[in-house]
Order: C-alpha cells, then sequence, then structure tokens
C-alpha cells in the first residue's frame, strides 16, 4: 500500500514512473526552486527509506524547509518529527531497548533477505517483556530496518518479474509463494509488477504482541492492499469505499493521537480527502461530456452529510453539495471555481493536517 500512494504523492498529475535517482533528482531541483511542497515529499524519501537509504536528519532539514516555504504538511511532519526524536530519548531513559535493538540492526547484512529472519527472531525475543509504549516504538524500528533489508531484494523481485511479463498463472503463483515467505506481496499496476511490504503478514506474524493501534493500522492496510484504490490515475474503488476510509483514517487519528508513525496515517488521509473531493485526472467527480456530477459521487456525499456530522470534513463536504446542488448537479465553470474555492479554503485552514 505504501508504494502506490507514495508514487501518487510524489508523482500526482502524471502517468510516468520514474526511476529512484530520478525521482529524488526532479524533487531536489524543484525543492531549491522554491517549491515547499515538493521539499516535504523529499522529506518523506529520505524519513521513509524506500527508494532512497533513511536520513533521518536530512528528512527533518527537508520538513523544516517545506514548512518555512509555506507548507503546512512540513510543519506537521516536523512536529510530529521533533516529537518522535523526544519519545525516543524518553523511552531510552525508560529502560526500551531501542538502542540494542537498532545496533543489532544495523549489524546485519542488509544484502541478504536471510537477515530479516535474524531481524524477526530478536525483535520476538527481545519484544515480549516490554511496556505497550516499548513495544510500539520497537515495532516501528523493525519496520524500518525490514524496508533496508527488503529494498534491494524488491528491486531485484521486480525486475525479473517485469522481464517476464505477464507472466502465466502457475508461475505467479510460485513468485507469489516465494516472495511471502519474507512478508512480500505482488500487485499489478499499469502493465508492470510492483512488490511492496505485507501489512497481512506483519499482523500474521507479530499480532500477538502489538499494541492495539497497531493492530487497527495493519488490518485497514491489508484491506487497502488488496482493495487498490488507484491504477494509471483512476480510483479503483466505489466512492462510497472512499468515504468509508476517510472516516476510518480520521477516527484512527481521533483514536490514537500518540501513534508513533501518526504522520503515515495522516497521509492516507490527506489523500483520501484531496481524492474524495477533487477526484482524480481519470476519476473526475462529473462526467466531462455532460458536465453531470455522477450519481454515485452525489449519494456518497449525501451519506456523508447523514451520517458524518461530526467529522472534521463535514463542513467542508457539504458545502461541496451545496455548491453542486445550486447548480443542478452540474458543474460548469462558475461552479468549479466555488468548488476550487471551497477545498482551497479549508486546506489553507489546515483542516488536511489538523492532528
Amino acid at each position: 500500500m505504501k508504494k502506490i500512494l507514495l508514487i501518487v504523492l510524489l508523482l500526482t498529475g502524471t502517468n510516468m514512473i520514474l526511476s529512484a535517482g530520478s525521482e529524488i533528482e526532479l524533487l531536489g531541483q524543484a525543492c531549491d526552486g522554491g517549491y515547499a511542497a515538493k521539499c516535504y515529499d523529499l522529506g518523506v524519501v529520505y524519513r521513509d527509506g524506500q527508494i532512497a537509504d533513511q536520513d533521518s536528519s536530512k528528512a527533518k532539514e527537508l520538513f523544516k524547509k517545506a514548512c518555512n516555504g509555506g507548507d503546512t504538511r512540513g510543519c506537521a511532519a516536523l512536529e510530529v518529527k521533533n516529537e518522535a526524536d523526544r519519545q525516543g530519548e524518553i523511552s531510552t531513559s525508560h529502560n526500551c531497548p531501542r538502542q540494542s535493538f537498532r545496533k543489532y540492526a544495523e549489524e546485519l547484512d542488509k544484502n541478504k533477505i536471510e537477515s530479516v529472519k535474524s531481524l524477526k527472531d530478536y525483535y520476538t525475543e527481545m519484544v515480549s517483556r516490554q511496556s505497550v509504549q516499548c513495544r510500539s516504538l520497537l515495532f516501528s524500528d523493525f519496520r524500518k530496518f525490514y524496508q533496508q533489508i527488503t529494498k534491494a531484494y524488491i528491486l531485484s523481485a521486480e525486475n525479473s518479474l517485469n522481464e517476464k511479463y505477464p507472466l502465466p498463472p502457475k508461475k505467479e503463483k510460485k513468485y507469489k509463494a516465494e516472495l511471502a515467505k519474507a512478508g512480500l506481496l505482488i500487485y499489478q499496476s499499469e502493465g508492470m509488477y510492483y512488490v511492496e511490504d505485507d501489512s497481512g503478514w506483519f499482523l500474521e506474524e507479530f499480532g500477538t504482541s502489538l499494541p492495539d493501534a497497531w493492530k487497527e493500522f495493519l488490518k485497514q492496510g491489508s484491506h487497502e492492499e488488496k482493495n487498490r484504490f488507484i491504477d494509471d490515475a483512476a480510483v479503483m474503488i466505489s466512492w462510497e469505499q472512499l468515504r468509508k476510509r476517510v472516516i476510518f483514517w480520521e477516527k484512527f487519528l481521533d483514536a490514537y493521537p500518540d501513534f508513533v508513525e501518526k504522520s503515515t496515517a495522516e497521509e492516507y488521509l490527506s489523500l483520501y480527502v484531496s481524492t474524495y473531493m477533487r477526484g482524480s485526472d481519470n476519476s473526475p467527480i462529473y462526467d466531462w461530456d455532460t458536465k453531470k456530477v455522477f450519481p454515485e459521487i452525489r449519494n456518497s456525499y449525501e451519506k456523508f452529510i447523514k451520517l458524518n456530522q461530526k467529522s472534521k470534513y463535514y463542513e467542508m463536504v457539504k458545502k461541496q453539495y451545496d455548491i453542486i446542488k445550486n447548480g443542478a448537479f452540474a458543474v460548469d465553470q462558475k461552479t468549479s471555481k466555488q468548488l476550487d474555492i471551497n477545498y482551497e479554503s479549508y486546506k489553507k485552514g489546515n483542516i488536511l493536517q489538523k492532528y
């Protein structure tokens, strides 16, 4: 799930997937050119360590640059990073063995997929005696090192798979079974195979030791991985399912305001909210020819207004609905401008990053 969201966040508005090096270079150029949003996007790359080596200090520096440039996501990420650093210091002082775990993980050979099992065994042995907060922090550390170990393996697997695309069903099944041993899954998008970590595997392997927040996070992640959100800039789930994802992540952040990977949950929520309100390049909210709002979207907005009055996004959705209703559920140039103003006013009011 995370990889497809990262691609969407980095390359919104294009149908081209670049190499990791090209993505980083282009984001760096845009950031240096004064585009604060791209400073934030590049910060995410270095924070998560998926298409570049993880660099916490560089991520923090980029989030600060984004924040100073007026990008509210950068400010939120910087605040989360500062708090995470502070919590890391607190947890260490309270005997949470994060430093020991990190030291062990750093010494593993990250070019060998077998290191996943070593890391898993060490984590399992260490985590059983820890507090809920410590278990949450250690699991977050485990996932970061896991992603470092699997990065090269994923790239190699994707290259091998795409050289033979499309695979016969039996061979694809064999590949899936082999990758599943390391907690990885295969999916297809835009005529290519992609490999990413499987939230369901994490839940199955570590569920008994995980705090409730992590269980919910991974359960939802597994559901979303099985029901892909977007492909070729087209929304692949119903608008009603999209509404439910907005509400889930909003409630999740309300229930777990101190979740260790809060910034990731915020990114999911922000992306789903923006798509719910704006559509995507190949899934607009209205028909290009008739200009009429699609009945499915109209019905979903009506359901949101009826069922989700406590949502932070209630007023934004209601106003959007009122605008299109006043326009007889058609979107002409005037209505489109009103919708833009409504969405941008809430965005500037920080509603998409309010946690």
